[in-house]
């Protein structure tokens, strides 16, 4: 798994490859660690290129938003493989956080 940053003014982008598994989530967690110690609390996750997404990272995602909004934050996903989609609707986790299909639509959002 590897995870690139790019960043948009005070938002970071993180362009995710490879699956999420509870093997990766060190990596993920400290990822989302790192940024947000550095005071980065605007994050959108590129999931375009992350076929599975674990309970483990789906945990670790909750609290990283809690965290960000708790900090004026918030934590938005950006074109989430068909099968992540699906985990995210069938969790119900859409609902606590936005998922954009165009980059330049969830920037503004922010």
């Amino acid at each position: 798994m590897t995870i690139q940053e790019r960043r948009h003014g005070l938002i970071s982008i993180l362009d995710i490859e490879g699956d999420l598994t509870e093997e990766h989530c060190a990596n993920f967690q400290k990822a989302l660690k790192r940024l947000q110690g550095d005071g980065r609390h605007w994050l959108l996750l590129n999931l375009e290129k992350v076929s599975f997404l674990g309970s483990h990272a789906l945990g670790i995602l909750l609290f990283a938003d809690k965290e960000a909004r708790e900090a004026g934050g918030r934590i938005k996903m950006l074109r989430p493989h068909p099968m992540v989609r699906m985990t995210l609707q069938l969790t119900r986790v859409k609902f606590l956080l936005e998922i954009f299909d165009d980059e330049t639509t969830a920037l503004e959002s922010f």
